[in-house]
C-alpha cells in the first residue's frame, strides 16, 4: 500500500474564543491520519490563543498552531497558512472557516471527492444551495445579498460559480497554486475571488479551460454561527475590491 497522501486544513482564527468548537475540529482529523489542521491565530486579544494552544497541546502530531504577531487579516493568515502547508509537503491543501459554519463531515466529503478526482481537477469548492432535505441555514438578507454578488462575481471571474464566498475550498498542490499564493492578496474580504481569479488566469493562459479544473460541490449541511465579524461597510467594501479585480483583468 502506498503512503497516504498528507492534506492540510487551514483555520484562521482572530478574537474567536467563544466560538471554538473543539469536537468538530477534532472530527477532522480524528480517524484520519493523513490529515492535519493548521490553526492561525491572526494576533488575537481575547484568548483565543491560550485555547488553540491547549487545546493543540493535546494533538501534537496533527495539529500545527501558528502565532501571528499581528492581526493581518483573515486574507493573508489564510495564505500563510497555505504557503507554510505546501512548504511541508501537503498533496491537498485548503481552508475553511472558524466556527465550524460547514461541520466535519461535509468538510471530510469534499476532500474526498478531490481526492478520487481525476488529475486535472485542482480544486473542489462548497457552494451554499438551499434545496429540500439538506440543511442550509442562512441570515435571509445575507444569502441575497450575497446572491447579488456571487453573480457579480461570477461576471468578472468569467466562470459560472455560485457560491464565491463559501469559507470550504480545497486544492490540489500544483505549480499555479504556488503561484498563486506567492504574492499577497489585494482583498482582506474577497481573497477567494482573487485566488480563483488568479488559478483561472493561469489555466487560460496554458489554453486550458478552467471549467474542467474547478468543481463546485453543493453542501447538504451549513449552518451560520452567530458573531460573525461581516457588516454592511465590509459588503461595500466587497463590491469596491471585486471591481478593483475587473480593472486588473
Amino acid at each position: 500500500m502506498g503512503a497516504l497522501q498528507k492534506i492540510v486544513i487551514v483555520i484562521p482564527f482572530f478574537n474567536e474564543s467563544e466560538r471554538l468548537d473543539f469536537a468538530q475540529m477534532q472530527a477532522l482529523f480524528s480517524d484520519s491520519p493523513a490529515v492535519e489542521v493548521y490553526c492561525m491565530n491572526d494576533g488575537s486579544m481575547d484568548n483565543t490563543g491560550q485555547r488553540l494552544t491547549e487545546w493543540a497541546a493535546g494533538h501534537p502530531r496533527q495539529v500545527k498552531l501558528f502565532h501571528l504577531p499581528r492581526n493581518v487579516g483573515k486574507a493573508e493568515a489564510v495564505r500563510q497558512g497555505m504557503l507554510a502547508a505546501l512548504a511541508s509537503g501537503a498533496a491537498l491543501t485548503g481552508y475553511i472557516d472558524a466556527d465550524m459554519a460547514a461541520p466535519a463531515s461535509e468538510i471530510r466529503r469534499l476532500i474526498h471527492i478531490l481526492e478520487a478526482g481525476p488529475d486535472d481537477l485542482c480544486a473542489v469548492i462548497g457552494a451554499r444551495v438551499r434545496l429540500l432535505g439538506w440543511k442550509i441555514e442562512r441570515n435571509p438578507w445575507r444569502h441575497y445579498v450575497g446572491r447579488c454578488f456571487a453573480t457579480a462575481a461570477s461576471l468578472v471571474l468569467r466562470l459560472p460559480i455560485y457560491d464565491t464566498q463559501c469559507g470550504a475550498k480545497f486544492f490540489r498542490h500544483t505549480p499555479a497554486l504556488e503561484s498563486a499564493l506567492g504574492h499577497p492578496f489585494h482583498s482582506r474580504w474577497i481573497f477567494d475571488v482573487e485566488l480563483i481569479d488568479r488559478l483561472a488566469k493561469a489555466s487560460r493562459n496554458l489554453r486550458i479551460d478552467p471549467c474542467v479544473q474547478f468543481l463546485e460541490v453543493p453542501l447538504q449541511a451549513w449552518s451560520a454561527k452567530p458573531g460573525s465579524k461581516l457588516t454592511a461597510i465590509s459588503f461595500i467594501q466587497a463590491g469596491w475590491d471585486l471591481l478593483w479585480i475587473l480593472r486588473k483583468k
